[in-house]
């Protein structure tokens, strides 16, 4: 949450591409470089600084991201150049991603590489699907409460372990889902995504909630059948 310019970060850059100035030591930049570990096909995470490959060349990033901002830094230190790309816009789902792309898009159309076309509908599309995906689970989740009353019609009788098994999965077993894999399938904890998120977060948290208090209702309403 440090407030900087352009200005700022292109001094902090050169501070890097220097050597460090005296202010970090050169072993500290060897260690912060050399001490990595694979973290994909031609890319290594060092301490705190990736090392990109891809384009034949290193490529020193690193990117950061609070609520409403984004940065992407890359530094080619045998060209002794670097940049900095800010965005004012932060979005985990979509955005985040498009933003890297276009940072180095930048860097690429400098150095007359290669570049990734971004389509004009790339952020709508995006969103779209996982639009489409909330509003599903919400469907599905409302689903139960508004067929309580015929669920508690048909189980008048002895009830089968069939539809017990059918109770855990819906009330249980999905609106938990929701709340630890769903989170992950876009590589973000539910920590982050309240913070980062929070339209759906307040989504999933409705939708589990409904199907617990659904799965609640009818687990009292089988017990007073037994009783």
């Amino acid at each position: 949450y440090i407030i900087s310019s352009t200005n700022d970060m292109g001094r902090y850059l050169q501070m890097y591409l220097n050597q460090g100035e005296k202010i970090i030591a050169p072993d500290s930049m060897e260690l912060m470089l050399n001490d990595n570990v694979v973290a994909g096909e031609d890319y290594y995470y060092g301490m705190g600084l990736g090392l990109d490959y891809r384009s034949g060349e290193l490529m020193v990033v690193h990117g950061c991201n609070v609520e409403n901002y984004t940065t992407y830094m890359i530094m080619l230190p045998q060209r002794g150049i670097a940049a900095i790309m800010m965005f004012n816009a932060c979005d985990f789902f979509i955005s985040n991603e498009l933003a890297i792309q276009l940072s180095y898009n930048v860097v690429n159309k400098y150095l007359g590489l290669e570049t990734d076309d971004i389509g004009d509908a790339a952020y709508y599309q995006g969103h779209a699907v996982i639009d489409a995906i909330l509003i599903v689970v919400l469907i599905l989740s409302v689903l139960p409460l508004f067929l309580f009353r015929r669920w508690k019609l048909k189980n008048t009788g002895k009830v089968k372990k069939s539809r017990i098994i059918l109770l855990i999965l819906i009330h249980i077993a999905f609106p938990t889902l929701l709340l630890i894999a769903f989170p992950f399938i876009g590589g973000i904890p539910l920590s982050v995504v309240q913070g980062f998120v929070p339209d759906a977060f307040i989504t999933l948290l409705v939708c589990s909630g409904i199907l617990y208090l659904t799965g609640i209702a009818k687990i009292i309403c089988l017990a007073r059948r037994r009783a």
